[in-house]
């Protein structure tokens, strides 16, 4: 679904060219083997072709680039770049497609103009190229039609078709499904990927088959298909491209349940909507007059066959009563047993809050008695102010200052304060402040800044938070690094009380 229409022309046929006869355009013709005229097929349903897609039909490059160089000094073929690679493109003239017109092998009234290439949708064109080349060689395929094809059963312009459609028919099934061919290189959009779910559901399609560029793609429609619960009688399978045409087109598609299913000619499994049909009945052998079953026995009239004439008894059996159910109702009764979940839940939900609020009532009424006790629930979820046990500790020409603390539970925070009490020039470099529980367990460290103290000036360390049992006894190692006497290590014991 990737191919602009702005490379094309629609034009209706012409007779031949000014100054050739209808004998000229004959003589041509004969001079044309089946598979130049196969060649020159393809490129009017795809628009041009690169020396790799020719290779499919010949099978053989030398052959490839002879029969293309024939058919270029013929005036039927011409050549342009591409900007891609393969840099060279081929397409017909207006001769080549009036010859093929003679000859009965042009399906499309749309002719592509090289003026008007783009490299949008060469790498696409150019799959479903090899793609379309493959299915048409394909025993189990039939009637393949390319996009180009299907554009005139659009109902209008702007409607979405397949990159191809195809009959699909498996050896001893009558019906064949109708098969809709997509080609998927890049990831799309969630917009782009609902027109084309919505366009194959509007189609009369019995399987899409989705040939993914890498792995990435393929597990995105995978999944697409698998989370659309709506998207009707269609089968859908999916394979790599690189590894469809390696197979020659064929390998194994995988089905949306995750097997895979083959397409080869000599043993298919993948079906068709036919169902099978089942195996002959075995012939049994004649019977002797000795194997003949003995006669049956005679019934005694006086058995009779009960019949009720109650015509409740007699009413045919009543189908269940979710298939009587139309899907509006269906969707009324999952909505409202939905309802009635959401109202247990909310219900549960009330409670729950009751419960807690009870409980934290209770908490308060025991802070107002003077009841409260530090180890119950309210005081682990509120915050606590702690105050060191002294105002400051000098360190030499500093000072250290804790103003408080904030503990919660086993949570602690706080904030430390350096400052210098000299204002002579010169200072200390801080190297860090380690905390230590009283069992001397690191719990927290400040680095401090790079800079040094000079003059009377203050450091005030982040919050600084960690968790701690017991944080009411902690040690500070304080050092100071500096060649003056008064740069150097302390460690101070700091105990807070409520």
């Amino acid at each position: 679904m990737e191919t602009t229409e702005t490379e094309w022309v629609e034009e209706a046929e012409s007779g031949p060219e000014a100054g050739e006869d209808a004998g000229e355009v004959k003589t041509r013709q004969e001079t044309l083997t089946p598979k130049m005229l196969e060649v020159m097929t393809a490129m009017s349903e795809y628009g041009y072709l690169t020396m790799a897609e020719v290779q499919l039909i010949y099978g053989n490059r030398t052959w490839s680039y002879r029969r293309v160089k024939a058919l270029r000094e013929q005036g039927l073929v011409a050549d342009f770049d591409t900007h891609m690679s393969p840099r060279a493109g081929h397409h017909l003239t207006p001769r080549g497609y009036r010859v093929l017109a003679r000859a009965g092998l042009l399906k499309t009234g749309w002719r592509f103009h090289p003026e008007r290439y783009t490299t949008f949708s060469f790498r696409h064109r150019m799959a479903c190229a090899k793609v379309g080349l493959l299915l048409e060689r394909h025993p189990l395929v039939r009637d393949f039609r390319s996009e180009i094809r299907l554009w005139k059963y659009r109902r209008r312009p702007t409607e979405k078709i397949c990159d191809g459609e195809f009959r699909y028919q498996v050896p001893g099934r009558e019906r064949s499904d109708r098969v809709g061919l997509e080609v998927e290189l890049t990831l799309k959009n969630k917009t782009k990927l609902e027109e084309s779910f919505e366009q194959l559901g509007r189609r009369d399609l019995d399987q899409v088959w989705w040939v993914c560029g890498d792995q990435t793609v393929l597990r995105s429609m995978h999944r697409e298909v698998v989370d659309r619960c709506l998207i009707g009688p269609q089968r859908h399978y999916f394979v790599l491209l690189d590894d469809f045409l390696a197979a020659k087109g064929r390998g194994e598609l995988m089905e949306a349940g995750g097997r895979l299913l083959s397409i080869d000619p000599e043993k298919p499994t993948l079906p068709t909507s036919e169902p099978e049909r089942p195996p002959p009945p075995e012939e049994t052998p004649p019977r002797s007059d000795a194997d003949a079953p003995s006669a049956a026995p005679a019934i005694d009239p006086a058995w009779k066959i009960y019949i009720p004439n109650d015509p409740e008894l007699l009413r045919p059996p009543v189908r269940p009563a979710w298939e009587r159910r139309s899907l509006w109702s269906r969707l009324a009764g999952a909505w409202e047993e939905r309802r009635r979940l959401w109202d247990w839940g909310a219900g549960a939900l009330a409670l729950i809050v009751a419960a807690w609020l009870l409980s934290l009532g209770a908490q308060l009424a025991a802070v107002k008695a003077g009841r409260f006790r530090p180890d119950s629930p309210l005081a682990r979820r509120s915050w606590q102010t702690l105050r060191p046990n002294v105002a400051f500790w000098k360190l030499g020409a500093f000072r250290l200052l804790i103003p408080y603390a904030l503990v919660r539970g086993r949570e602690f925070r706080l904030k430390i304060a350096l400052e210098r009490l000299s204002a002579d020039e010169g200072g200390c470099l801080l190297s860090g402040i380690i905390i230590r529980n009283a069992r001397g367990r690191r719990l927290g460290r400040w680095r401090g800044p790079r800079q040094g103290i000079f003059g009377l000036e203050t450091w005030v360390s982040p919050t600084m938070a960690f968790r701690a049992p017991d944080a009411r006894r902690l040690t500070f190692d304080v050092v100071l690094t500096g060649v003056r006497s008064e740069c150097g290590s302390w460690r101070v014991p700091v105990i807070f009380n409520r």
